[in-house]
């Protein structure tokens, strides 16, 4: 992770509350307008079991929640954030310059998807590998 990062109190009892809920241990806690992002350590146990205790919490809350296991590999990051099926190939590059770049190469049918209504994942996902790799360019192809 590149830097260290503060928590609310608001926060820290959504993490204390979903660690509570899933068995899983939280890493990062990411708050938007109406969605929550979880970064987790790789679980020890399924992650369909993970999956259906967050939609009780999504249910709870009334927002949408993000599950990522985290990776220290920015290609397995991306995986694991948008799924192996969506993603076809992944590359990472550092330019001569010593930009961090990080391409996505991205079935048609899932294009949609990856890139969301008006970019809104291809934001998020930007602004986490940003926060985690210091990648300052995402490419997706």
């Amino acid at each position: 992770m590149a830097s260290r990062v503060s928590y609310t109190a608001h926060e820290l009892r959504l993490i204390n509350l979903f660690e509570d809920i899933t068995s899983t241990h939280v890493i990062d806690c990411i708050l938007e307008d109406d969605t929550i992002i979880f970064i987790i350590e790789p679980p020890s146990s399924t992650f369909s079991n993970i999956l259906s205790n967050t939609k009780i919490l999504s249910n709870m809350l009334r927002k949408e929640i993000i599950v990522v296991v985290y990776s220290e590999d920015p290609i397995s990051f991306t995986k694991n954030y948008f799924g192996s099926a969506s993603v076809r190939a992944v590359k990472y590059r550092t330019t001569p310059l010593g930009e961090k770049q990080l391409i996505m190469y991205v079935e048609p049918q899932h294009r949609g998807k990856v890139i969301g209504r008006g970019g809104r994942n291809a934001e998020r996902f930007r602004k986490l590998v940003k926060r985690y790799f210091e990648i300052s360019k995402v490419y997706i192809r």
